[in-house]
């Protein structure tokens, strides 16, 4: 299928009125990069939902029409996942723009457990919708989820079931593998802005593993 088929009118206007709907007033992003991305890439990159954006940034969008987020705004974001998602795509031997790097709950805010259990759902309802809409246009080969949240939608989605568990090399954390039923691997690794794996040589092989690399 070609990327046209997932209507970007359609989510834009779709995210904007679940945002009123859901009481959310700080902004909206759903994924990381050019919308084109969709149809032009078969690795993804999840996390759960977007923070505190870099000042300037457009706060009520849901793609990047400038390139990857973490590329673009490297300078300028405090968030220590920038630096581990760029090292994440040089493992992966990938430019950033190449990896499809969204959210599965599109909402802002500061922290995710400071919003209500109500708010929480309904923004993960909307992210799995979402991502339905994605991997019915364009079924990706790799998932990379560093949150149990958007590995469980995904695993939903992909029909998935868990195929390897092993340590992280970072204390008693843990990488896992799912595998869908067409060969889609999709990996749950710890949030990189806290486990910072990619700076730390004894999680490179494990993560190599995880990923099939």
């Amino acid at each position: 299928m070609e990327a046209a088929v997932l209507s970007y009118e359609f989510w834009d206007k779709q995210i904007a009125s679940e945002a009123e709907r859901l009481g959310f007033d700080d902004g909206y992003k759903i994924l990381y990069g050019p919308w084109e991305t969709i149809g032009n890439s078969d690795t993804v990159f999840l996390s759960l939902n977007p923070g505190c954006p870099p000042h300037g940034a457009d706060l009520f969008s849901i793609s990047d029409e400038r390139g990857n987020s973490y590329e673009v705004e490297k300078y300028t974001t405090l968030s220590p996942i920038t630096a581990q998602f760029l090292a994440l795509a040089d493992l992966l031997e990938l430019q950033p723009k190449q990896i499809l790097t969204g959210t599965v709950a599109p909402f802002r805010s500061n922290r995710w457990m400071s919003i209500s259990l109500s708010q929480r759902r309904g923004a993960l309802e909307v992210g799995k919708r979402f991502w339905e809409d994605v991997f019915a246009t364009n079924r990706p080969k790799r998932v990379i989820c560093c949150c149990p949240q958007a590995r469980k939608i995904t695993s939903e989605i992909l029909d998935a079931t868990l195929e390897m568990t092993i340590s992280s090399g970072w204390g008693n954390t843990s990488l896992h593998r799912f595998r869908a039923k067409d060969g889609a691997l999709i990996a749950q690794i710890p949030h990189l802005s806290t486990f910072k794996l990619l700076s730390r040589p004894a999680c490179i092989a494990p993560l190599k593993l995880i990923l099939d690399l």
